[in-house]
C-alpha cells in the first residue's frame, strides 16, 4: 500500500501532537523502519549536513538518512534540551525508547483523523517515500542506498508501484490556504458520537510570546470530580491556519484511567480531536482578536 503525496501531507498535519508530527515525518522523510527511527538518539542528528545517522539498521549496518528541512528548526530546538545519547522518541521508563505498538498507534490514529480510508501501517510512508522518489526521477541505486537495502532486487520491487506523476501539481495545502476559507474548515464541527464524557470546559491563556502560541486545557467534570487534560499548544502554523499539539496521549494516561471504558474510547476517537480542533481554533481567534 503506497499513500499519494497529497495523503502523506495529509496525515502530517493530522497528526494531533509534536511527537507525533516528527515520529512520522522523519519515517516518511527518510524512509525509516519503524526499529530505526525508535532508537535515533539526538547525536544522530546531524543538522548541518542535514543527515540522520540510522545506526545498525537491518543488516547490522550504518548508513545516511535524509533530514527534511522542514523539521530542522524543530529538531533544532529540542535538540538544545536533550543530552547527546538521549533517544529522540523517548519511553515512559528512563533510558527506553517507546515501543512498536506506540508508533502504529499514532500512525493509526492521524490516518483516521485525517480521514483517509486506504489500510495505512507506519511501513507504508517507507514505501509511500521511495515510491515517490522514483516518480520524482531519483536514480534507483541512491534509493537502495537510502533504503538501506543490502541487493538491489529488493528496491527493483517498488518500481511496480510508482508512476508518472506531474510536477506542476499545487500542494492540496497550498490550495486550501489561498482560498481564503480556512476558517470555514477549522469550524467544522463534527458531531460527537458514542457515551458523553461528561462537561467540558476549554479554556485558552493569550501568548506570552510572538511565537509562543497559546496554552490551552480541557477540563472533565465527571461524576467522580474534576479532571484536567493540559500540556496543549495553540498557535497560527501559517497565516489562516491554526493548528494544536498536543501531548502523546501516553502523558494523559493519570487522567484518563479514571474515565469509563466507553468515556475513554470517545476521548481518544477522531471525531473527538476534530471537535477539539474546531473548538480551539475558535477560541485562539476570539483571543487573538479575530473572531
Amino acid at each position: 500500500m503506497v499513500l499519494s503525496g497529497a495523503e502523506v501531507v495529509r496525515v502530517l498535519e493530522a497528526a494531533p501532537s509534536l511527537r507525533d508530527k516528527l515520529l512520522l515525518g522523519l519515517m516518511y522523510a527518510g524512509g525509516l523502519r519503524v526499529s530505526e527511527v525508535v532508537r535515533l538518539r539526538w547525536h544522530d542528528v546531524d543538522l548541518d549536513r542535514k543527515q540522520l545517522r540510522i545506526r545498525l539498521g537491518k543488516g547490522r549496518k550504518d548508513r545516511m538518512a535524509t533530514l527534511p528541512q522542514c523539521l530542522e528548526p524543530t529538531l533544532g530546538s529540542l535538540k538544545k534540551l536533550a543530552g547527546a545519547k538521549d533517544f529522540l522518541f523517548a519511553g515512559a521508563r528512563p533510558g527506553r525508547y517507546v515501543s512498536k505498538r506506540t508508533v502504529q498507534r499514532a500512525m493509526a490514529r492521524a490516518v483516521a483523523i485525517a480521514g483517509i480510508e486506504k489500510r495505512a501501517t507506519p511501513h507504508t510512508l517507507r514505501h509511500s517515500f521511495a515510491t515517490h522518489l522514483l516518480e520524482n526521477g531519483t536514480d534507483i541505486r541512491f534509493i537502495q542506498a537510502l533504503l538501506g537495502h543490502a541487493r538491489l532486487e529488493t528496491t527493483v520491487i517498488y518500481t511496480k508501484v510508482a508512476r508518472t506523476v506531474a510536477r506542476t501539481v499545487q500542494s492540496p495545502l497550498d490550495a486550501l490556504l489561498g482560498s481564503g476559507d480556512a476558517r470555514k474548515l477549522a469550524r467544522e464541527a463534527v458531531k460527537p458520537a458514542g457515551k458523553s464524557v461528561g462537561t467540558m470546559r476549554v479554556s485558552l491563556e493569550a501568548p506570552r510570546g510572538p511565537n509562543a502560541g497559546c496554552a490551552a486545557r480541557i477540563e472533565i467534570l465527571t461524576e467522580r470530580g474534576p479532571l484536567e487534560l493540559g500540556g496543549i499548544v495553540v498557535r497560527e502554523e501559517r497565516k489562516g491556519w491554526v493548528g494544536m499539539q498536543l501531548p502523546p496521549l501516553e502523558a494523559w494516561e493519570s487522567v484518563l484511567v479514571w474515565l469509563e471504558p466507553e468515556q475513554r474510547e470517545r476521548i481518544e476517537s477522531p471525531e473527538f480531536y476534530r471537535l477539539l480542533q474546531s473548538v480551539l481554533t475558535e477560541r485562539y481567534l476570539a483571543v487573538m482578536g479575530r473572531g
